[in-house]
């Protein structure tokens, strides 16, 4: 069972080719949050996973709740709060690349009034993997308590997947953010990452020198490194394999690209019965690209639509034939 825990949003996406009368511009909502688009993706997916972040009472909370529920992923903190939901407005820059701009003092989906115990308590004792990431590892109270459940589930046994999903709007110094992100790294058995994240955090030099140095220095089992339109690159011990995306017929945009990605990676771990940090350490280059190349359809299926709209299994099987 997977427990994917931080933040939940609404994403106000631009509609470019859209104005209203008066020549506005035109934003649509859908929800999301990286760890929120994950919870969905995997129960899309089939998955069994649980979702570990308070909902907000407001009409916008609902919407969250009632969506994650409909693609088969449980909410763990039944008690919803008082605080307002999340938000962040997109825009797009000329290379079609999403940017955002959030909206997060005292909403519904910060932890910063919540305990690590309390936090725990919600996770289900079948829970065999804890995914953190995103806005949740970038306020520094909200990661502090994050960082004790981490702690605490890493020494029970269960794994811990990690996404930095690094958003520089909200990271005050970088230098102290990568060092507090290079501790959580010697608990985490699944590390996924961006060239750009790596480079945000080492740019004094090429993201595969980053990527090499991480290795080097921390015994992550499985280590991903995801490129935008480049593809990823998956490495196990030291088994490699390159995996392309996958382009859809038609194109959305690319929101929720990275966290499908993630979904899929998980998904296709389990499948293949590799949860276990002595399997993720032993994978060969073959099963590399197969967990790569599913998730890179899940991912490619995603950016078919506007905002984070994951595939399910089915829609998944019919391009992939397994």
């Amino acid at each position: 069972m997977f427990t994917i825990a931080g933040e939940s949003l609404i994403d106000f996406i631009q509609q470019p080719a859209v104005r209203t009368e008066t020549g506005y511009p035109v934003y649509e909502a859908f929800p999301g949050g990286g760890p929120y688009n994950i919870a969905r993706a995997m129960g899309r997916l089939g998955e069994d996973v649980g979702f570990l972040c308070p909902f907000s009472h407001d009409s916008l909370g609902a919407l969250l709740l009632a969506t994650i529920k409909a693609d088969g992923t449980r909410d763990l903190i039944e008690e919803g709060v008082s605080a307002p939901t999340s938000m962040a407005v997109v825009s797009f820059t000329d290379a079609g690349q999403p940017a955002y701009q959030f909206y997060r003092e005292g909403t519904a989906d910060r932890v910063d009034q919540m305990t690590a115990q309390q936090l725990i308590s919600y996770v289900p004792d079948a829970c065999s993997v804890f995914h953190l990431g995103s806005l949740a590892t970038a306020i520094k109270v909200d990661a502090g308590i994050w960082a004790q459940v981490v702690e605490q589930l890493a020494a029970r046994g269960v794994l811990i997947s990690l996404d930095p999903n690094v958003r520089p709007s909200f990271i005050a110094d970088m230098d102290a953010y990568r060092v507090w992100m290079e501790a959580l790294y010697a608990q985490t058995s699944i590390l996924k990452i961006s060239d750009e994240d790596l480079e945000l955090f080492y740019p004094d030099r090429s993201w595969e020198a980053s990527a090499d140095d991480i290795r080097a220095r921390f015994s992550i089992p499985l280590f991903i490194v995801t490129r935008g339109g480049e593809g990823a690159r998956l490495w196990s011990g030291e088994a490699c394999a390159d995996v392309p995306v996958f382009t859809p017929e038609q194109f959305g945009d690319t929101v929720g690209a990275g966290d499908s990605f993630m979904a899929g990676t998980l998904a296709r771990l389990r499948e293949q019965g590799l949860i276990s940090a002595s399997a993720l350490s032993g994978m060969s280059t073959d099963a590399l690209a197969d967990v790569g190349g599913f998730a890179a359809t899940v991912a490619g299926l995603n950016v078919a639509h506007k905002g984070c709209n994951p595939p399910t299994r089915d829609q998944v099987r019919s391009v992939r034939g397994d």
